[in-house]
């Protein structure tokens, strides 16, 4: 009776009109987090573009596999989760590149939840928007990026224009659609004009709609360049070696990152920057505090240290608040050392190859 007493007047809530926030609203929003770090935002939507035979698709599909596959892309932080590949203009090729970049990255614990749609999806076409929806909600949840390969094969197949203001925008609130009942970033390909300096082919209205944009180039290595970036300060140019790798009767490449502002710990071997930080910490303290100790037939005697030690060292320098992203830091980079032959763990023992 007291509460009832003393309970205010419900005010009415005036029906049709906007939403608006307050100060105080907007300092309790969440800040924007990254799928790969200070890159590509989470949920977001992205645009990568360049000429012909500029790896784009290449650069996609990595960033694909490393979500899927729960490790870091090329150095950068990631999130984990479902990926799926619009392939609209073909899946030629497909089979190499995935059988490549699994033959590059022998020690991840999982197959890739790495998913391909083999058609073109005409997103100007609610029926197969929803279509495309029910495929996504079907094949399981956690879905953190969408590929459509590409924009220009999207829309001329659906008779539409990349050159149409209209068409554009129409694409781009369509994507939005997607993004919101998927809960996932959508990352499109795209082609630059015949003179790439002038940027994105075709209407103006792409650049204005996307969070991110992203220029892909090849002179010698890939090279992305960060045109656009909405919520935080562009990236530096980031640089990415072809290697090319053999495959029974075959051949295909994978990418790897140049480092171009440090020296690699190896003159054959590149590694990020989360990979450098644990590096030094397991080097300098199997030198330290390491004790030669019998691993197995193969490795024979190493001056090694429990992986407790290390991991313990490691989370005090990361910066992360959370332990379990402390620990799938730890884990992406431990995993991309012991793949490159950096290190060496058997039975929780670490040490240093080179």
């Amino acid at each position: 009776e007291e509460l009832i007493l003393t309970a205010e007047p419900m005010e009415k809530i005036p029906e049709n009109v906007f939403p608006t926030m307050t100060v105080n609203d907007l300092m309790y929003l969440k800040s924007q987090t990254y799928l790969i770090e200070n890159l590509i935002p989470e949920g977001g939507l992205s645009v990568i573009y360049g000429q012909p035979a500029s790896y784009k698709s290449f650069v996609a599909i990595d960033m694909c596999l490393s979500i899927s596959s729960d490790i870091d892309w090329q150095g950068f932080d990631t999130g984990a989760g479902k990926t799926l590949f619009i392939a609209a203009e073909g899946v030629g090729g497909l089979k190499k590149r995935i059988q490549a970049w699994m033959a590059k990255n022998k020690g991840i614990k999982k197959t890739p939840d790495f998913h391909v749609l083999a058609t073109t999806v005409d997103f100007l076409d609610q029926e197969q928007l929803d279509k495309l929806i029910n495929t996504i909600h079907t094949i399981g949840k956690d879905f953190k990026l969408i590929v459509i390969d590409t924009i220009a094969r999207t829309l001329s197949n659906s008779g539409s224009d990349e050159n149409s203001a209209s068409d554009m925008g129409m694409f781009l609130s369509a994507c939005d659609t997607v993004r919101e009942q998927t809960k996932s970033a959508i990352l499109a390909i795209h082609h630059s004009g015949k003179n790439e300096a002038s940027g994105l082919r075709g209407s103006s209205a792409l650049l204005g709609g996307v969070d991110t944009s992203i220029n892909c180039s090849h002179s010698g290595t890939v090279n992305l360049s960060v045109q656009k970036q909405k919520d935080t300060e562009q990236l530096e140019i980031i640089s990415l070696e072809v290697e090319k790798r053999q495959l029974f009767d075959e051949t295909s490449v994978t990418l790897q990152k140049v480092m171009l502002n440090q020296e690699p710990i190896h003159k054959e071997v590149n590694v990020g920057a989360t990979q450098k930080l644990v590096y030094d910490i397991i080097k300098s303290s199997v030198e330290e505090h390491g004790q030669t100790k019998w691993i197995n037939a193969d490795v024979g005697e190493q001056n090694v240290l429990n992986l407790d030690h290390i991991t313990f060292k490691c989370f005090a320098q990361f910066p992360d608040k959370e332990e379990r992203r402390k620990k799938q830091k730890l884990d992406r980079a431990l995993l991309g050392l012991q793949n490159k032959d950096i290190i060496g763990i058997w039975d929780e023992k670490i040490w240093v190859i080179r």
